[in-house]
């Protein structure tokens, strides 16, 4: 029987094997809602302790004007507003009351992206494999029905071997008054089986003319999960 030669050998390596090939952007989806449907019928949202550090910046120098580091018991719900409480308070190193660090404005509910509604608030489309943090993920891109305040857009990635989500990064659909700009980056960790945000990062510009025009950096690691029954 004659030897394999070294070309036939290298094919063999680079053709991938049927069990490896990717799914389609419907298998994933459908696959995504499916292991979220007990979540939502269980749960409504997750408390966690939240670790901030909120940098405001002069949105066309860049300069530093203030830092703020607080500490957050936080409540993320499925469909409601996030609910929030400071802990600690802490601007440009000196203690401060818990409202010195409280948040302008109100944080919007983002329709969420596997319940049984999602296919009428979202479109998805899968745009191939990357590595995140050292893992190999499917990159699914997000894609709003309808521009809203409450309707997500950019991408997500969840690992290729588990599927659990990994990290989400994007912006709202529409940007409410007075938002210029809102970009947000999730990191995903697991507190019993459910996907839990585990690391923040946000870059928001607001603009009242006249009044306030300001660029905020924040960041957060969150830990103390407790999933909240219905």
């Amino acid at each position: 029987m004659p030897r394999p030669t070294l070309i036939a050998l290298l094919l063999l390596l680079l053709i991938p094997s049927s069990s490896a090939a990717a799914p389609t952007t419907a298998d994933l989806v459908r696959t995504l809602r499916e292991r979220s449907a007990p979540m939502f019928a269980k749960y409504k949202g997750v408390r966690q302790l939240r670790k901030m550090t909120s940098r405001q910046l002069d949105p066309k120098s860049g300069k530093l004007r203030e830092t703020k580091k607080f500490k957050v018991d936080f409540w993320s719900h499925f469909y409601l507003k996030p609910a929030q409480h400071i802990l600690a308070c802490e601007v440009n190193g000196e203690a401060r009351k818990a409202k010195d660090c409280k948040p302008k404005g109100e944080q919007q509910a983002i329709l969420p992206l596997f319940d049984s509604k999602s296919a009428e608030n979202y479109r998805f489309k899968l745009q191939g494999q990357k590595k995140v943090q050292g893992i190999a993920c499917h990159k699914l891109q997000v894609i709003p029905r309808k521009k809203t305040a409450q309707h997500f857009e950019g991408v997500m990635y969840f690992a290729t071997d588990t599927l659990h989500a990994v990290l989400l990064e994007g912006t709202m659909a529409k940007l409410p008054f007075p938002l210029r700009k809102f970009y947000i980056k999730l990191r995903f960790g697991r507190h019993k089986g459910i996907p839990v945000v585990s690391r923040g990062f946000l870059d928001i510009e607001v603009k009242v003319p006249v009044f306030f025009h300001a660029r905020f950096v924040n960041r957060f690691s969150a830990s103390r999960h407790k999933l909240l029954p219905r």
